[in-house]
């Protein structure tokens, strides 16, 4: 995998600090922050300490810089599509393509998703900071979306929005942080085109609809 991805940067022609932060992605993703020296991004980025100082300062500068650049794409990918909706068809083709949005993200950058998942679990600040004004605000967008989808009356009046958000979020950071254990035992990934587009819309429809039979609603209505 290092001779690989030495041989990726040599074919993007890659300049020096896009190759230390392919290295640092890879190494933080595969051997955890702590267990990544700068010398060994140093020898698969092939480069010099003073470099990673030069463009980085530090080892810690280097991750903030990763997880910056990604929270802040996001960020504003998330703002562009989760815009206030005019009717509850197109409330529900944003919610799809936000969905969309995160597992293509997922898909293009795995390694990058480790990262952020081990540095939510570890919660020992170095990253908080870039957490609150990045993850955490894309994090209220979608709070903001589900409270302003409340307020035109195309949920429940008495779903709350941090809640159905949090839910979302949940089942979202499960299957990816598990997706190879999910293939290893069940045979399904979020690679799969096909169950990909399944996964989306079984999310959507659990999450706006539920998964009680509007018949046994309907019953159970009469009974009270």
């Amino acid at each position: 995998m290092i001779k690989k991805l030495k041989e990726i940067s040599r074919e993007k022609g890659e300049g020096t600090a896009e190759r230390i932060l392919r290295a640092a992605t890879h190494l933080f993703a595969t051997k955890g922050y702590e267990g990544t020296s700068t010398k060994e991004i140093c020898e698969v980025a092939e480069v010099n300490i003073a470099a990673i100082h030069y463009h980085f300062e530090s080892k810690e500068g280097l991750l903030r810089t990763i997880l910056e650049r990604f929270g802040t794409f996001s960020l504003k990918t998330v703002q562009r599509i989760l815009e206030e909706p005019q009717s509850r068809e197109v409330f529900r083709d944003r919610l799809r393509m936000y969905l969309e949005e995160v597992t293509d993200s997922y898909l293009e950058q795995p390694e990058v998703w480790k990262i952020i998942q081990i540095e939510c679990e570890m919660m020992n600040g170095r990253t908080e900071d870039v957490f609150r004004r990045t993850f955490i605000k894309r994090y209220e967008v979608l709070v903001a979306y589900f409270t302003t989808a409340r307020e035109k009356g195309f949920i429940s009046a008495k779903a709350e929005p941090d809640f159905i958000a949090r839910a979302l979020l949940s089942q979202i950071f499960h299957h990816t942080r598990f997706d190879h254990v999910l293939t290893r035992y069940h045979g399904i990934s979020l690679k799969d085109p096909e169950f990909r587009k399944r996964w989306i819309e079984q999310t959507l429809n659990i999450l706006l609809h539920g998964i009680e039979s509007r018949l046994y609603e309907t019953s159970a209505l009469t009974t009270i």
